[in-house]
């Protein structure tokens, strides 16, 4: 048989050298043997005797070295931990007890940096607590967690939102408690999550660790809550759990940001072109991951089918000048009935000139929620007229229009207005590129555009500028 000799030293490292009050007892045990082998002697001649004798000295001394192991791994099992068989029949054979306020302590705060380590991407830190290193992620409890972690602080709005900020975020411990067999531990701890405005929410980790000659390592983590549930079910639902990843980092980034396109951006009044950006970032996250598994196609054809949805919509039906004037009041106006702003993105560019409108468009909905503002009961597309030509050229025009926008709300029937609109061509398409009122007793004339420029005459940048009058408006509600 091939000497091992890994594990000799690994043996040598587990059976710390004796006293020197060790041989000596064993010195007495075979000198009293020898003894009582002399006195038989002298009665039985027998030649097979001296073996008996010798037989009898080395159990004698085996007994002795067991019982010194075994009182050794008694004392410190993590010596036991890495020793094949050994460390089998010392876990075997130990009582569970509980753990030390010291240990407890430590262990508890290990599986919370583990915790936020995953919750946060930190993947080099999460490596360094376990004892498979970079290997944590081949244990399925361990990968799910992580992957659930950074899912709940990338994608609620609470903590993130949108993936970042997430050193906002704090992690305590609220209670643990740890039970101990051997060198293997199992704790358990409530984590607390702590975000934006004081938001928390509580998470359950259980998980379990070993102590060995190097110290105290996490072997494997699980949450267990009704959230972590609804979860793993959700990923079910979109095929998530057949596929396997070359890369598991990639493959926690590439499913929190699938399922947040899913569940959140898909459906949400975030622009056209916000949606194509998060789908190429989730295309390079999908290369990036090394997808493999029975559902890699089905997710495929998903993005596939997303991409080519954002652009027929990114397509522009074809409108005059009046009938775009006439759809830019009507998404206004609907963000009052549905009390979130619309999407504009495919008729309107957001620049110096147009981002008044924007925040406009975002107060009439911040004072609707406020209900300092009575939300619409029905809006309907109407009707633009040119009332003058500013400027017109073969790139674009300024004009004046008159926009009858058809709504309803209690009483009123019904709302004119006068706004100006510089429009380029786009191809066979017009973009508001410019958006002003300059008649009319609403927000946008009387309060936001002059607040805003007593603020740009202060030397602040026209973004400082407009947000700055918006938030002091929005202070008013």
């Amino acid at each position: 048989m091939k000497y091992n000799l890994q594990f000799a030293q690994a043996l040598r490292a587990g059976f710390p050298a004796p006293p020197q009050s060790y041989y000596q007892r064993i010195d007495d045990t075979i000198a009293l043997l020898q003894n009582r082998d002399e006195a038989q002697a002298r009665i039985k001649a027998k030649a097979g005797m001296p073996f008996l004798k010798a037989a009898r000295i080395a159990a004698a001394a085996c007994a002795a070295a067991v019982l010194l192991s075994a009182c050794t791994f008694a004392v410190k099992p993590a010596l036991a931990a890495e020793l094949p068989l050994i460390g089998d029949a010392v876990y075997a054979l130990s009582p569970t007890v509980s753990v030390n306020a010291e240990k407890l302590n430590k262990a508890a705060e290990m599986v919370k940096s583990a915790a936020a380590a995953f919750a946060t991407g930190d993947y080099s830190t999460a490596a360094a607590l376990f004892y498979q290193g970079d290997g944590w992620a081949e244990d399925k409890d361990t990968y799910l967690t992580a992957k659930y972690l950074h899912y709940i602080l990338c994608s609620a709005e609470a903590f993130a939102g949108d993936g970042a900020a997430t050193e906002a975020v704090s992690f305590a411990v609220m209670g643990a408690n740890a039970h101990q067999k051997a060198f293997c531990f199992e704790t358990v701890i409530t984590l607390e999550l702590k975000g934006k405005d004081g938001f928390t929410r509580n998470e359950r980790i259980c998980a379990e660790l070993i102590e060995t000659v190097h110290g105290l390592y996490i072997t494997s983590v699980r949450t267990e809550s009704d959230s972590y549930a609804e979860y793993a079910a959700m990923r079910d639902s979109y095929g998530l759990e057949s596929l396997q990843y070359g890369n598991p980092a990639a493959g926690i980034a590439f499913e929190t940001e699938y399922l947040s396109y899913m569940t959140i951006h898909k459906n949400a009044a975030i622009g056209t072109e916000e949606k194509s950006r998060l789908l190429e970032r989730l295309r390079e996250t999908f290369a990036a991951a090394g997808i493999s598994g029975q559902a890699r196609q089905t997710v495929i054809q998903a993005l596939e089918t997303e991409s080519a949805a954002l652009e027929e919509q990114q397509t522009p039906a074809v409108m005059s000048a009046q009938e775009l004037a006439a759809e830019v009041m009507y998404r206004y106006y609907l963000g009052r009935k549905l009390k979130e702003v619309q999407d504009f993105s495919d008729i309107i560019e957001r620049n110096e000139a147009t981002d008044l409108f924007f925040y406009d468009a975002q107060l009439a909905v911040d004072k609707v929620l406020a209900g300092s503002l009575t939300a619409l009961d029905t809006v309907e597309k109407g009707t633009a007229d040119i009332l003058e030509t500013m400027q017109s050229d073969e790139k674009g025009m300024t004009a004046r229009f008159y926009v009858n926008t058809e709504i309803t709300s209690g009483p009123m029937r019904g709302v004119g207005e006068e706004i100006v609109l510089t429009l380029e061509k786009r191809g066979a398409y017009w973009i508001v590129m410019g958006y002003d009122r300059t008649t009319g007793d609403g927000v946008y004339a009387n309060r936001l555009k002059p607040l805003s420029q007593q603020y740009r005459e202060t030397g602040l940048s026209w973004q400082e500028a407009d947000e700055k009058a918006y938030k002091e408006l929005l202070m008013e509600n």
